[in-house]
């Protein structure tokens, strides 16, 4: 039988020196075909090289822009598949580490203008048509972001408004068909990640208040004895307690405060960082069964502990903070508390996670046919947004790495050679830190003294500079390949 010859859409052989990351990030894959599993990584290389590109960009051509689309076309290709072998580069990166924190929350992703893409839903509001994103970060609890290990992504049908039910309608609507769903689906993910490595290393699964539900507490308590994820949550519902303990809130004020802790406030649009010191109270508490569900039995009453900060002298105009956080750990001493106040605070990472893949990845300008290829390619662009985020993380917390653990030598070669506007390279290779700042000047970055650290979005925007620039570089001077 003839050999069939490669078309000129299908991925070529890959240079191991150009593909490197998306070789190694995606070693595992297994989408059913060979030819398949190599235009993951082609296209995982592409978007990294032009981040936040449309595909006909970042392909470089129009034969390589119709093997991307075919790629998210094929029936073999879904989201799951795409995210599994970079959830088991993931789990390599956990190794070694005791405990993980597992922070999910959700995203809407706005497709209102396009009109002509199929299988899109409502998003946010009765007028937002879009898709709904639901990720699960690995962050580490110094705030080192280690991939993704859950990614969820579904349209929502149209006519389906929750506040257009009853109470009674609410109540009787089977948990499995709630999309509140979502918040289990990534508890029940996370445990069978952490059983999968042998429970050498503890999650511990942090939500915001849209995760404030019994039914997410009751699956960790069914599972109590088996050593299962805690979970983290920040309180929404003014719930009653158990016994003679009143209701939440008034139970926690009633607290003498045990410890005050400063914590470094991020920087929102129009208002600037800043310190907050933090004045602590924890409690044990159990939380009661909603009274309504049966058979008692199944639906139990259950201990928490309750860690609950108020801001001391918030600034003016300005609301002061304020967490009930409720978690499934032991909080004994006021240590402790601080500890789940500090894993808290980590949770913006998932929040610069969805705004590197809206303003950098910018995945809400795609243009697909249908919501299918959308969460293909958008699991693609979560993963590239992982790795800004990741580089960010450890340019900052571990500046001395030599850059060539992260960049290919004609990468930070054509860097120097541009930011010091000379022919002439060092004698060593630069450290990880200098990289980055002089990336994150190519993207707007000042380096001033009181700048700090440059932003993923800043970095983003440099990276984007940089891989063109690179790959003109390798051609007037191949010998940069090697070193």
């Amino acid at each position: 039988m003839k050999k069939r010859q490669q078309s000129a859409q299908e991925p070529q052989e890959l240079d191991s020196e150009v593909a490197n990351w998306g070789a190694q990030e995606f070693a595992s894959a297994n989408i059913g075909d060979a030819r398949l599993n190599a235009r993951l990584i082609a296209v995982a290389e592409a978007f990294m090289q032009k981040p936040g590109a449309s595909v006909p960009k970042a392909s470089a051509s129009w034969a390589g822009a119709k093997g991307v689309y075919r790629f998210f076309d094929n029936a073999k290709v879904n989201s799951q598949n795409i995210l599994s072998p970079h959830t088991e580069s993931t789990k390599q990166r956990i190794e070694g580490r005791e405990l993980v924190l597992a922070i999910q929350d959700t995203s809407t992703i706005d497709y209102s203008t396009r009109d002509a893409t199929d299988d899109i839903g409502p998003a946010g509001n009765r007028l937002t048509r879009g898709l709904m994103l639901h990720p699960t970060l690995a962050v580490t609890p110094e705030g080192t972001p280690l991939g993704i290990l859950d990614l969820q992504i579904w349209n929502r049908p149209d006519n389906t408004w929750s506040s257009e039910l009853t109470r009674e309608e609410r109540r009787n609507t089977p948990l499995e068909d709630k999309e509140s769903m979502k918040w289990i689906n990534s508890y029940r993910k996370v445990c069978e990640i952490q059983k999968e490595m042998n429970d050498k290393v503890h999650f511990v699964n942090v939500c915001d208040r849209e995760g404030d539900m019994y039914d997410l507490f009751l699956e960790h308590h069914k599972l109590s004895t088996e050593n299962p994820p805690d979970l983290l949550v920040r309180a929404a519902k003014d719930r009653k307690l158990a016994g003679d303990s009143g209701f939440l809130w008034d139970f926690m004020e009633s607290i003498d405060v045990f410890g005050e802790y400063d914590i470094q406030v991020q920087r929102k649009v129009g208002k600037k960082a800043r310190e907050a010191t933090l004045q602590i109270r924890f409690s044990k508490i159990t939380m009661r069964r909603p009274f309504h569900r049966y058979p008692v039995k199944e639906n139990p009453s259950f201990d928490l502990y309750a860690v609950y900060t108020c801001e001391k002298n918030p600034p003016q105009k300005e609301e002061g903070i304020s967490w009930m956080l409720l978690t499934t750990m032991p909080v004994l001493t006021f240590e402790e508390a601080v500890e789940k106040v500090e894993w808290y605070t980590d949770r913006w990472i998932i929040e610069t996670f969805f705004k590197v893949l809206k303003s950098g990845c910018k995945i809400e300008n795609r243009q697909m046919k249908t919501g299918a290829r959308l969460m293909s390619c958008i699991t693609v662009d979560s993963i590239i947004a992982w790795r800004i985020l990741f580089l960010t993380f450890i340019g900052r917390e571990l500046p001395d790495l030599s850059a060539e653990i992260v960049f290919e030598p004609h990468e930070w070669q054509s860097l120097h050679c541009r930011i010091n506007n000379t022919s002439e390279l060092p004698n060593t290779v630069p450290s990880l830190y200098t990289v980055m700042i002089q990336i994150a000047k190519l993207g707007g970055f000042l380096a001033r003294k009181s700048d700090g650290f440059p932003g993923p979005i800043t970095i983003f925007q440099g990276m984007h500079v940089l891989y063109d620039m690179a790959a003109v570089y390798k051609i007037l001077r191949p010998e940069a390949t090697s070193g």
